[in-house]
């Protein structure tokens, strides 16, 4: 059977993460589809999930004022309309909410019909969450197309969170949860029962699993949900090594966005890097505080996917860059940098380390997650398993002074290029694609269906 309409499912059609896999997933078979909450672009069949179009009259009407008088700037009215939208428009759906539920109710995605363009050839989804998908109405999707999902993090095995950060209850079916505030956050304990849920409908179902990582597979596996896929393949993320590149002429990329040519210069990308709960700004700021002490050379620390005010200190400067989506610009900034840095408290196989690696940058990163398998240890990075500033910011100068930094730079191309292309990640999955399909075409046939 020929690999073309792919129906791709996922939170966004763009960005990073998952949105960047799915675009480049979108992009490479023929005919595909990418549904999605927020965009629309019939020409490149990018298709926003409606789910407004099936809510009830009264909610219909609380949104349609809500936007009118947020337009008009009304005093008071956008708060008045929102409490109705959110509490009084469909009851139930609050109700169970407040109870700790966490949220399916989007009918626009209760039955394919109602969002699909074109009947696919197969069907893979990605982040089924925050509040765009109806996750009921997966036994449904997977009776009628094959199903892939691709776990971007531990959604699937939790009673809320997207990753458990050191907590284990999910392997033996939550309850009790340490950290309720965790996205996506509930507002009462019922992870026990929410996880009871998403059993009962992958049991339900018939449904196949990818991770980006061995570590991720691990997870699942030792989880309760584990048990409850066909199969559970590991397609690491890949780069588009072509739009990822390196650029020799770092000095006028540096004047051309306004930083001191003769600097280092270590980035970040992230989501609102500053107040995000994952990413550990504050432990990374400090280290290159640190760090810049020791050093002659001013230090800058780039952090780019946040607008905020300039922080100044002895030596050392943390310039804010808000969310950048043209991949151009962003290689660019990528090649203004000498490092990356990463220090995340929370990351399944952020697709931000391979990028930079692909630009030619060293990494300094902690071991966690699926991030110890995206860098060769003292070959294309460092990994810094250290909690404490003072001994970060004296590893990573120790590691300075002893690097061949122009080898590292070549290494950490040809390591990407080698293990971590979108070529290949691109293929791995087309083989997926027609192990599915051969094992869904080869089923014996119930003819009393």
């Amino acid at each position: 059977m020929e690999l073309n309409n792919i129906a791709l499912i996922n939170y966004t059609a763009s960005g990073g993460g998952a949105g960047r896999i799915c675009s480049i997933l979108h992009q490479s078979f023929a005919n595909s589809y990418l549904y999605n909450k927020f965009e629309t672009n019939i020409e490149d069949r990018i298709i926003k999930v409606d789910n407004f179009s099936y809510r009830n009259k009264f909610y219909k009407l609380c949104k349609v004022l809500l936007d009118k008088s947020l337009h008009y700037k009304i005093s008071f009215l956008p708060k008045f309309f929102n409490f109705l939208l959110r509490n009084v428009s469909e009851p139930l759906r609050t109700t169970k909410a407040l109870l700790g539920n966490e949220d399916f109710c989007f009918p626009g995605t209760s039955q394919p019909t109602n969002y699909f363009v074109k009947e696919p050839t197969l069907v893979h989804a990605h982040n089924l969450f925050p509040d765009y998908f109806d996750f009921y109405s997966l036994p449904l999707l997977s009776k009628k197309y094959p199903l892939l999902i691709t776990a971007h993090d531990c959604w699937l095995m939790t009673g809320h969170c997207a990753h458990p950060l050191s907590c284990t209850r999910f392997s033996i079916g939550c309850g009790d949860c340490p950290d309720l505030s965790i996205p996506p956050a509930i507002t009462r304990d019922r992870t026990k029962q929410n996880l009871q849920t998403k059993i009962k409908i992958l049991k339900s179902s018939k449904v196949y699993l990818a991770t980006p990582c061995k570590w991720l597979k691990e997870m699942f596996l030792n989880s309760n949900v584990g048990a409850l896929f066909e199969e559970i393949r590991i397609i690491p993320n890949g780069v588009k090594t072509d739009v990822f590149f390196p650029i020799s002429d770092k000095n006028s990329l540096r004047k051309k966005h306004g930083l001191r040519e003769d600097s280092i210069i270590y980035c970040f990308v992230g989501n609102k890097i500053k107040n995000n709960p994952w990413k550990n700004f504050e432990l990374m700021q400090k280290s290159l505080q640190l760090f810049a002490e020791k050093h002659q050379q001013e230090v800058i620390f780039l952090c780019i996917g946040d607008n905020c005010e300039t922080i100044r200190r002895q030596n050392f400067s943390c310039k804010f860059i808000s969310h950048v989506e043209d991949q151009t610009l962003l290689n660019e900034l990528y090649n203004c940098s000498d490092f990356y840095f990463h220090l995340a408290k929370a990351d399944t196989f952020p697709n931000t380390i391979l990028e930079a690696q692909s630009c030619g940058l060293p990494v300094f990163a902690n071991p966690i997650c699926g991030i110890s398998e995206q860098i060769d240890e003292g070959v294309t990075g460092w990994f810094l398993k250290d909690s404490k500033p003072e001994m970060i910011a004296e590893k990573m100068f120790l590691h300075l002074k002893t690097c061949d930094y122009s080898k590292m730079q070549k290494d950490c191309r040809n390591h990407i290029i080698k293990s971590f292309s979108s070529e290949k990640m691109i293929s791995l999955y087309n083989s997926y694609y027609m192990d599915i399909l051969d094992s869904r075409s080869s089923r014996p046939k119930n003819f009393n269906n």
